[in-house]
């Protein structure tokens, strides 16, 4: 609604290219690097991560869907079909998944971790972003514009998802929640500065 319709597209577009094949896959190497055994050499360390992000469900369907986009290769129209109504209950499902997980949720212990973590979502990213594009003068500055929402928005409902495979969906939805709940002001904050 900001932008208009092409340049959100495109801007949208380039960011689930980026989150896709480097942002999530990059996470979770990290976090399944540092999950490993200690005791091990870096070698069977770096092999053990590759293996496991070969078996991840998540960047299988990710590396299938850029295969298929990047190739041009059209699905037959019944499995399109699925495929279209798996993605509009996906993101309820997911919330779904979030809600349910905070349920009974205590997060007093929490609040501090998840309020750095939602602080470095909304204020820090933003800021690096902001600082990364004035570096870089030559930019359309309608995608500048829209990294910087986007930058500025609360982390995705996958977050907590990806957070469950390694124990830490309470922390991942408290953080989510409070991203959430903050969001409302950087979001605003941000496109009064850029409009």
């Amino acid at each position: 609604m900001v932008l208009g319709t092409e340049s959100t597209s495109r801007a949208v577009g380039m960011a689930i290219v980026v989150v896709s094949m480097l942002m999530i896959p990059m996470a979770m190497a990290i976090a399944d690097a540092t999950t490993t055994h200690t005791g091990i050499c870096a070698w069977a360390r770096l092999k053990r991560t590759v293996k496991q992000l070969s078996r991840s469900p998540l960047l299988i369907a990710i590396c299938i869907g850029l295969l298929l986009s990047g190739f041009q290769i059209r699905l037959p129209q019944v499995v399109a079909s699925v495929i279209d109504m798996l993605a509009l209950a996906a993101a309820p499902v997911a919330l779904f998944a979030v809600g349910g997980n905070l349920y009974g949720l205590r997060p007093k212990g929490m609040l501090a971790e998840a309020g750095a973590i939602s602080l470095g979502k909304l204020v820090l990213h933003p800021s690096l972003t902001a600082l990364f594009f004035w570096m870089l003068p030559g930019l359309d500055p309608a995608l500048k514009q829209a990294g910087l929402i986007f930058a500025a928005s609360p982390m995705l409902s996958i977050f907590p998802i990806i957070g469950m495979r390694y124990g830490l969906e309470d922390r991942c939805s408290t953080a989510l929640l409070i991203g959430t709940a903050a969001s409302f002001i950087t979001v605003s904050i941000t496109i009064a500065l850029i409009t």
